[in-house]
């Protein structure tokens, strides 16, 4: 896997005078639990602001000027260089802006700790295209400074992603507003997901014959609504396989309302 974190203001500040311009206390938690054990990939300036190793991990310093190579930690020239050498463990870039630009394209997922304040700062996280990505708050921190931890996971990749549904409308209920519309599989939605409507992200359960409270599998489908923004997830047991035709025809109850199509590439 490899991922970018980062925390940043309203402003999308991340830095000024190369210097992180707010401090909270325990903010930093959800990085060192992240990263620990794992690689972490930084440039020059971010590392020298810490001047040191990170502590239970390899740091792996982008630079082309300086050699920073010591115990759990090297220097690479290049990010596709820093990647190759961090091998098959799991990657978080971790800036600086520079980094994360070219890191983009790269990325599998992006957590980010959102600071609700804008502040002053000369350094700023990228502009990407939310529409891009799925995103998923885990926690919400109140304070003086209130901040939130939110994962961005990129939509390309979230074909055979695990996921837990909780189920609002079991197997052989009845829509609550159209009873005319009868559920023939379990219907509910992914907590901390949130869809285009801004509500939590719906998703229809294949594979599953008894009403269930909940379901944990895997996601083998996207289904897209040419009129509508939402767009509905498709999970079934592990290792199951649905053709587009027997998604559509296991969905058509509800999406026969909507002009929709099955995708299975992101």
């Amino acid at each position: 896997m490899i991922a970018l974190i980062v925390a940043f203001a309203k402003n999308r500040v991340i830095g000024k005078n190369g210097k992180i311009p707010w401090s909270i206390k325990g903010e930093q938690k959800r990085f060192k639990k992240l990263t620990t054990g794992n690689v972490v990939i930084m440039g020059r300036k971010s590392y020298e602001e810490i001047g040191h190793p990170l502590p239970n991990r390899d740091t792996i310093v982008v630079s082309n000027t300086m050699n920073y190579d010591s115990e759990h930690c090297k220097t690479a020239k290049s990010l596709p260089e820093a990647i190759e050498m961090a091998g098959d463990r799991d990657i978080y870039i971790s800036g600086g802006a520079g980094l994360y630009k070219e890191a983009m394209d790269l990325v599998d997922e992006m957590y980010i700790t959102e600071i609700d304040m804008e502040v002053e700062g000369d350094t700023y996280f990228p502009e990407f295209n939310a529409e891009d990505y799925v995103k998923r708050i885990d926690e919400t921190f109140d304070g003086e400074i209130p901040y939130s931890y939110v994962t961005y996971i990129k939509k390309k990749g979230l074909i055979g992603r695990k996921v837990t549904v909780t189920v609002d409308r079991k197997l052989g209920t009845y829509h609550p507003k159209h009873p005319d519309i009868y559920y023939p599989v379990n219907y509910g939605y992914i907590k901390g997901i949130m869809a285009e409507d801004g509500e939590e992200q719906d998703a229809y359960i294949l594979g599953v014959n008894e009403p269930v409270e909940e379901f944990t599998g895997e996601i083998i489908a996207i289904l897209h609504r040419n009129d509508d923004v939402e767009e509905k997830w498709v999970v079934a047991p592990k290792g199951s396989h649905f053709s587009d035709e027997e998604i559509m025809r296991q969905v058509h109850f509800q999406e026969q309302y909507f002009d929709s199509y099955v995708s299975k590439g992101q």
